[in-house]
Order: C-alpha cells, then structure tokens, then sequence
C-alpha cells in the first residue's frame, strides 16, 4: 500500500508464532485516528528486526532505536524467544541485552539464563555478511560498525 512517499507493507505473521498459535504474542492495539491497530509490542519488533534487518531500515537502525525503547518486559522477550526457538535470536537478543544492561534493568541472572540458549558455533548477526567482532558469549559476529559502537553497560 503506498501512503504519499511511503511504502507500508503488511506482512503474515511469523510461522513459529503461527506453528504455535502464539500470533498475538508480543502484540498490542494501539488506537490510530479512531481505529484500533494490532502493532508488535518492543520486544516483538527487537526479534523481528533481528530476523529481517531489511524490514527495520538495517541492523544499526535497529539497536539504535531500540536502545530507545522506554522499557522492555523481559519475561514476556523471553516466552517470544522459546516460542521462536532460534538460537542466533537467542545470541542477538542476548549481546543487545548485554550492551543496555543497565537501561533496561537486566538483571546478571537473566543474560546468564539466556547463554546456554546460543549457537554452539560462531554465527553472524547479519546473515550473508563476513568479518566483524565476535562476542564468544553469544557465540556471535556482530559487524565492526556495530561491535565498536557501544561496549557493555557494568552491572
């Protein structure tokens, strides 16, 4: 659908969540100009922008602006997470959590809880990409761009 210069797409929702009759999972509504909309919630739109960074404007739009996210609810990121099952979202979600441990109040224990979760081998955040910095906790390669951008927040 083309609204004036803009582009908006609607998408299905992911098979994992479908597979699991778990489609509202991480959703909201949100009230446009009198209509209710069913928009993904921050964590949601964290996992789906790590999936498809294409569909976010790029992987350093995507950390960018969810470092800017007011809050994520890590119990309901984790159950999206399960219900995901992929490992390199688990290493994504994990390294990104690392870096903004302390805006959004992550408690040792969690980034803990979500390591055995990741890749047994090194994978790339960006899928088709070489080089970069690996983060041997996540198990991930994160593009240079993005690994020197921000280090770890201290608990």
């Amino acid at each position: 659908m083309e609204l004036g210069a803009a582009r908006i797409e609607f998408l299905p929702h992911p098979h994992a969540l479908r597979r699991r009759r778990a489609q509202m999972l991480g959703t909201r509504t949100v009230d446009r100009r009198g209509r209710s909309l069913r928009v993904t919630g921050p964590e949601h739109t964290l996992l789906d922008g790590f999936r498809h960074p294409d569909r976010v404007g790029g992987l350093q739009e995507l950390v960018e602006s969810a470092a800017g996210f007011g809050v994520l609810d890590l119990a309901l990121l984790r159950k999206l997470l399960e219900t995901y099952g992929e490992k390199r979202l688990w290493a994504a979600a994990g390294w990104f959590l690392e870096r903004h441990q302390q805006g959004f109040f992550v408690p040792p224990e969690y980034l803990a809880s979500m390591a055995p979760h990741r890749p047994a081998a090194p994978r790339y955040l960006e899928r088709g990409r070489r080089g970069g910095k690996l983060f041997s906790r996540w198990n991930l390669i994160v593009p240079p761009a993005l690994a020197s951008a921000a280090e770890p927040d201290e608990a």
